[in-house]
């Protein structure tokens, strides 16, 4: 009897050791809760972790009908920033939700509407709102799980006889209980315990790529059934539904394998499922569940995943100076537009604003760093943001409904022995292909063809741009060809940045305005930064030669 009072003694110290660590961890997920609620978030991301949260994406992408934001337009962006800006989720399926969610443009005013309403009602009842918070940091983000894969069936589940694992951990249970009544069994006990030990570990080694991602999916199960019993009517819609998908998802090994393996830190379930091997007994059966339910789980995924991901666009909401949801309309050919009043870029610390109405095409010329190529971004990062968190950085915006294209922030390919200006005709050809009838294009252009010989590049894009000007798109290029002005005078409004000089000192005001631009700063940037006068005298002179007669003087 003695040593049955060691075993509760221990048992009762791993249950209060438990208790204690549950309540230190919830009071510590509050305070950082409201920390970093409204606030930028201060989280370093590798790329191997840009990789891991783009999962979901990866898995969802090619399903369904809607446009997603290809590699090339998210990257000339700075979209893993801008999401790096935005992402204070608590879980990995609301990260990688958060990221599926920018790349996946919607087109019905009732989908983003629906999303707004969720964004408001978490920003107005803080108390709702962190109950769901501190839920989901149970489940916490241990990211490189790839769990999509196991729910369209990417990942299998070995070989491994669970009866062998089921038979050791019956009999240990019984030696166990022997040992209780008839003291002199505690040798068989104590072989058991040890035979079960190694085998434990052994199998581990042996399913260990499996288990995070598997203890991560009930651990999903169970959060979601705490969120589901909440009782907030204003999202009623989503706790039925998760209230439905957990009840169907049922199962011994689905129960074992949550209770006994995914409580890492609970130290008495801990020696349990190592003692009774869970992981193994639990393993095969939990993939089998997972095919039977890969619906269900899906659901749930995605319900889970927009509640995350929506909480993190309310504090970013918070943390803006001033937004305003976008007025969103279908368009076509003859009613595409886009409009806006003081809109800024959501990375620029003390931001420029600027005001900007569109309906057709648009050639940005001006000087090096006056602000082009932010502008070309702001407009479509905002026109992205209209589409997917239903936010845009400005005191009004407008538009229609649009595909969403790039071509800016290119490189050679080395890898494929692409030179710069086979990659840029590649990038400039995958908009071509995206022009259609149906829904107006944006897109943004940032020195078009600039890998090439200027005669060639002036003719090249001039033909380039008047095409996709006659097509459904709103195209805004910015150019140091000042050419270009003039033979698509007729195609395309002219808009410029410019720059003036203040004690030798370069100062640009980085706003736009209407028509081309009419200086440089090239010339005189080699004189402020102390290049030879004669250099710079003569320099100045032959510009002002080809201006005068079209042709360049010798040297």
């Amino acid at each position: 009897m003695t040593f049955f009072y060691i075993i509760l003694a221990i048992a009762a110290g791993c249950i209060i050791m438990s208790i204690t660590g549950k309540i230190s961890r919830t009071n510590k997920n509050r305070k950082q809760i409201r920390a970093q609620w409204g606030k930028a978030p201060d989280i370093k991301y590798t790329e191997d972790i840009y990789n891991s949260v783009r999962n979901y994406f990866d898995n969802h992408k090619n399903q369904g009908k809607n446009f997603f934001i290809d590699d090339i337009t998210w990257n000339d962006l700075d979209m893993n920033r801008i999401f790096s800006r935005l992402n204070i989720t608590r879980t990995d399926v609301g990260e990688e939700y958060l990221y599926n969610m920018l790349r996946e443009l919607l087109y019905e005013q009732s989908e983003l509407a629906e999303r707004d309403r969720l964004i408001e009602y978490f920003r107005k009842n803080p108390s709702e709102r962190e109950k769901i918070q501190l839920i989901l940091s149970d489940l916490g983000k241990l990211r490189f799980l790839s769990i999509s894969e196991y729910i369209n069936g990417k990942r299998s589940g070995g070989g491994i006889n669970g009866m062998y694992y089921k038979f050791l951990s019956l009999f240990f249970i019984a030696s166990m209980v022997t040992t209780i009544f008839y003291p002199p069994a505690i040798a068989v006990f104590m072989i058991s315990l040890a035979v079960n030990v190694t085998v434990y570990f052994k199998a581990r080694d042996q399913i260990i790529g499996h288990l995070q991602s598997l203890g991560y999916i009930v651990n999903l199960l169970g959060i979601s059934r705490k969120i589901s019993r909440l009782n907030i009517k204003e999202l009623d819609t989503y706790l039925t539904e998760l209230r439905k998908c957990t009840a169907k998802v049922k199962g011994v090994s689905l129960n074992a394998f949550y209770f006994l393996f995914y409580t890492s830190e609970n130290y008495l379930f801990e020696l349990i499922k190592i003692f009774l091997l869970g992981e193994p007994v639990a393993f095969h059966s939990i993939f089998n569940i997972v095919k039977k339910h890969s619906e269900e789980i899906e659901s749930i995924i995605k319900t889970v995943g927009l509640l995350d991901s929506l909480i993190s666009v309310a504090s970013y909401r918070d943390s803006l100076d001033y937004y305003v949801t976008p007025v969103l309309e279908k368009g076509n050919i003859n009613s595409k537009k886009v409009e806006f009043t003081d809109m800024y870029h959501p990375l620029i610390k003390n931001p420029v604003t600027n005001s900007f109405s569109l309906a057709g095409g648009a050639l940005i010329t001006g000087s090096n760093a006056s602000g082009k190529s932010t502008f070309l971004k702001s407009v479509a990062i905002n026109a992205l943001f209209a589409q997917t968190i239903y936010t845009c950085l400005a005191k009004e915006y407008s538009s229609c409904y649009f595909n969403i294209y790039s071509s800016m922030a290119l490189s050679d390919n080395l890898e494929m022995n692409e030179s710069y200006y086979i990659v840029e005709i590649k990038s400039l050809k995958r908009i071509l292909k995206g022009l259609n009838d149906d829904i107006p294009c944006l897109c943004v252009i940032d020195e078009v063809l600039r890998g090439t010989n200027t005669i060639e590049r002036i003719a090249a894009s001039s033909e380039i741009l008047n095409y996709i000007a006659g097509n459904n798109c709103i195209s805004l290029c910015a150019s140091h060809d000042i050419e270009l002005t003039q033979i698509l005078a007729d195609k395309v409004d002219n808009y410029h940045f410019q720059e003036f000089f203040e004690d030798d000192n370069i100062k640009f005001d980085y706003k736009i305005y209407k028509g081309k631009s009419t200086t440089r700063n090239a010339i005189k940037l080699l004189k402020i930064l102390g290049y030879d006068e004669s250099i710079v005298d003569s320099a100045e002179q032959r510009a002002c030669e080809f201006t005068q007669n079209g042709y360049w003087p010798k040297v």
